[in-house]
């Protein structure tokens, strides 16, 4: 859960570290020893490696630090935002879905089953 992949600057190097071997002859062993970790540590979603490596490359254009003035920007703006979140979400926990929602301007919330 997102919890999980606190504090923001270690998630940003495992990333930067995942996209690197993704991009060398090593991708297929890194993959199957990150399923065996992510089941160590109690992983119960049912993604594949390779739909990890797909989130890793994105988290990397992600700003966490920054995420709260952003938001506080988007609600001076008062432009509707449309906000949506799925519960069996494996990285945003509800608590976090909601404090999110709550801090940005008014607008659709939907929550997919």
């Amino acid at each position: 859960a997102h919890k999980f992949i606190r504090p923001y600057a270690l998630i940003w190097g495992f990333s930067k570290f995942h996209t690197w071997v993704d991009s060398t002859g090593l991708q297929s062993s890194w993959r199957a020893a990150l399923v065996v970790l992510w089941k160590m540590w109690g992983w119960q979603g049912k993604v594949t490696a390779s739909e990890v490596a797909i989130v890793h490359r994105r988290l990397l254009f992600v700003d966490f630090e920054r995420q709260a003035e952003r938001s506080h920007a988007l609600k001076l703006s008062r432009i509707p935002c449309y906000v949506a979140w799925a519960t069996n979400d494996g990285l945003i926990e509800a608590e976090l879905s909601h404090q999110l929602s709550q801090s940005l301007p008014a607008g659709p919330r939907v929550v997919f089953a």
